[in-house]
């Protein structure tokens, strides 16, 4: 172990003040023996709770650095799974969490613990918000435009539809009078570059 600073050499070593060690200390998780602390150990710290933008971060990396210590970079949002990120994971949390709270209900009424009651209480809250949030969840989702009406979503199926049957209708009489002499082949490549003119047409119309 290094020797212990006191409050006022660590903050000369880290280039802080002595208030904001005073207020690291005031705030609880700061590493500290007594009334003194050890500087590997709170560089340490201030790399897995401070800003990555932050000044005294890239002082206390130096430290560590210089004195041989393994640098673990912090957590990142790149870190991450994406499936444990967003609304609906949120909500299978809070699902997963109201069977919890319902099963610990049930196996308390089982036992007759006394505590059956508390245990319903948290049941019937978790159950209260995960509704509530379903139905928030909802409104976000309408108003991204992610979910929309059923009757908005055939009509412009409908349209789609129409547009792309407009467009295959057109192909015959377009290339009838061309494929006198052809091959099949020749015929079978002409009717499919038609084809998926007409489909990326309608997949490119603007009011798609």
């Amino acid at each position: 172990m290094d020797k212990l600073l006191t409050g006022k050499e660590l903050a000369e070593q880290l280039g802080v003040s002595a208030g904001q060690v005073s207020r690291w200390r005031a705030e609880g998780g700061c590493p500290k023996h007594g009334q003194r602390y050890e500087l590997v150990a709170v560089c340490k710290w201030i790399l897995a709770t401070k800003r990555p933008q932050s000044k005294v971060r890239t002082v206390a990396k130096k430290i560590l650095a210089d004195r041989g210590e393994t640098v673990t970079p912090p957590p990142t949002k790149a870190t991450t799974p994406p499936s444990m990120v967003g609304l609906q994971a949120a909500l299978d949390r809070l699902r997963a969490a109201e069977v919890k709270a319902h099963d610990k209900w049930e196996a308390a009424f089982d036992r007759d613990d006394p505590d059956a009651g508390n245990y319903f209480r948290s049941w019937n809250n978790g159950l209260e918000l995960l509704r509530k949030s379903e139905a928030s969840l909802l409104e976000v989702l309408k108003e991204r435009r992610e979910l929309l009406p059923a009757g908005e979503v055939k009509a412009w199926m409908s349209k789609q539809i129409e547009q792309a049957k407009g467009r295959l209708l057109e192909i015959p009489p377009k290339i009838a009078p061309t494929v006198e002499g052809m091959t099949w082949s020749q015929v079978q490549q002409l009717l499919d570059e038609e084809i998926r003119e007409a489909l990326k047409y309608v997949a490119d119309d603007p009011a798609a």
